[in-house]
This record gives C-alpha cells, structure tokens and sequence, in this order.
C-alpha cells in the first residue's frame, strides 16, 4: 500500500509532499527540450533537467524575470510560475527568449490538489489551469499542447514558437549572429522578418526592393532608419551598384527578384565574408548558376523554405 496523506479529507499520494515535481514529467521533456536550454526554478541542481543552464534565486542567484538576451533552444520550468508575481508577464519574457522554432515546457500544480490552491498555500500566487495556460499561449501564436491531469496532481503544456514560412531564415540568422560581430547589412528584397530582424540588432540596413512599389512602401514604412532603394525587374539592382562601388558589408541576404538570385549572390563575394540565401531549395531560382563552390557551405533542412549561408572564413555555424 503505497504511503498516503490527507487535507481537507481528501487523500493524496505522500510524494507530493518531498519535491522534485520535475521528476514526473522530466522522460517527456528529454524527447522535446534539445539544443542549449534553461531550467527555471529547478529546486536543486539533481532535480534539474539533465544539459540544461538552472536559473534559480536560491540555488546561483538569477533570476527567471531577467534572461540573457540570447535566445535559446528552449524553457523548461517545473512548479514554479505558480510562484511568481505576475505570471503573463514572466511567460512574455520567457518567450522572448526562445528562438522560432523553440520549446516551452511546463509543468505545473492543478487545482485539483486542495492545499496547492493559493488560499491554502500563501506560496502560490496563482491557481492555474491547463486551459488558461493553453488559451494564453495560443494568443502569443505558439502550437500549444497539454495533458491531462496526472496522479501528482499536476499538468503538462508545451508549445512551439513557431516559423512563418516568410521567417525561415530567422534561426540561421540567429546562430550567425550569435557567433559573428555583424553590424552592416545588404538585402536583396526587404521583409517583415528579415529587415525588422537586422534593424533589432543594431544594423545598419542597406534594402533593395526589386518586384513590387507597392512592397517597397510597406518596408519603407514599417523600417524608417533602413536605406530602402526601389530597383523593379531583375537587373536594375546593377544599376544602383555600377563599377566604382566599392562598399563592403558584414552580411549580404539574397532573398529577391525570381531570376536573378544567383547573380546577387555571385557579385556579392566581391562584397562580403557571409552571404545567405533564402528558397535554396526551389530550382526555379536557377541556383545551379551560384558561382560559390570555393566558399565554406551551411544548410539548414530543417526549417522550409530551406536557408543556406557561405562564407569566407569559418563563421562558427
């Protein structure tokens, strides 16, 4: 007969009382949390998910409420938003540093459970529930899925952010800039994802708008402090760089006219270390024309449309 407590008259496994929580759920979290992570809250170092970075007050001093700037792979938090003040804006925050594409995992006390309820338990702030949860998350546009409640009182969520088909290059952008010093930008073709992406990080955006004005507005309006140039058809960008330019970017992205992408690419070694291409997957952009065979090659499969980059030198991807 396994042990049992009672509150309220009510029976509940003596487990729930011992901590580590995460040890219920933590089996599904390794199959879904992978790459560069955090644990927030883990309790202690043995409780937390295996490879990942605990971020916890009272075991090293950080804090939840105040991530590093780089974006990662996933969250993972165990018993423990039930605990903070204001619980949307610690998951807006934890979002925030999630890349596109990435994970949060949760796994939290149910109100099934009498003496978790925040009357009984002054520790917890909030009683939250698989649905309140769900229909947050799904407001902020991530894929959500949750379980049931399991027979430690408690629930599973998880949610992807996930990818714009128009935002596939967004993770490759990520892992260069995290691995390079890129401060001035050319893009063939401007984009809701690309050219507010440069600008967050502090570039200097150099945009050409080659198949629509009616596009060419819309950058120039959402993107004030980029240089947005309209060069329509597939050949007029060379008329903005004629033969005496001589400028050098930290990074050149071709993502612009249907036939003309592989003839961006081959001018811009002449112009830069890294250049990354959008749809390289599609042979209707002619890309057996790319004259780059000499340069260091990455691919990312995973995220469709695919990306590929070239460099020069090894950029660290």
């Amino acid at each position: 007969m396994p042990r049992l407590i009672q509150y309220n008259n009510k029976e509940y496994f003596h487990f729930q009382t011992t901590g580590n929580s995460a040890r219920f759920t933590i089996p599904f979290a390794e199959e879904l949390c992978k790459g560069k992570g955090y644990d927030i809250g883990a309790g202690r170092e043995e409780w937390a998910l295996s490879g990942a970075d605990i971020v916890d007050v009272k075991l090293n001093g950080l804090s939840g409420d105040f991530l590093p700037e780089e974006l990662v792979d996933y969250i993972f938090s165990s018993h423990c938003l039930e605990h903070c003040d204001n619980w949307v804006n610690t998951l807006e925050h934890w979002l925030s540093r999630i890349r596109l594409g990435g994970v949060l995992f949760l796994y939290l006390p149910d109100y099934s459970q009498e003496y978790w309820r925040s009357w009984n338990n002054k520790r917890h702030k909030h009683n939250l529930s698989p649905e309140i949860i769900k229909d947050f998350l799904l407001s902020e546009g991530l894929k959500v899925f949750t379980s049931g409640v399991d027979l430690n009182n408690s629930f599973s969520v998880v949610a992807f952010k996930q990818l714009d088909p128009y935002g596939s290059h967004i993770p490759t952008f990520d892992r260069i800039f995290a691995k390079n010093n890129i401060k001035t930008v050319l893009e063939f073709g401007g984009g809701d994802h690309s050219t507010p992406y440069f600008i967050e990080k502090g570039c200097t955006v150099h945009s050409i708008e080659m198949q629509s004005e009616e596009w060419y507005n819309h950058i120039v309006e959402r993107n004030p402090t980029a240089m947005v140039e309209l060069a329509l058809g597939k050949d007029a960008w060379k008329e903005i760089f004629d033969g005496s330019f001589n400028d050098h970017y930290d990074l050149i992205f071709v993502d612009g006219h249907l036939d003309s992408r592989p003839e961006c690419a081959n001018w811009a070694k002449n112009h830069t270390d890294i250049i990354v291409l959008h749809d390289t997957e599609a042979h209707c952009y002619g890309w057996q024309r790319l004259e780059l065979s000499d340069w260091i090659k990455y691919e990312d499969t995973e995220n469709h449309p695919q990306t590929q980059v070239y460099s020069r030198n090894d950029i660290g991807l």
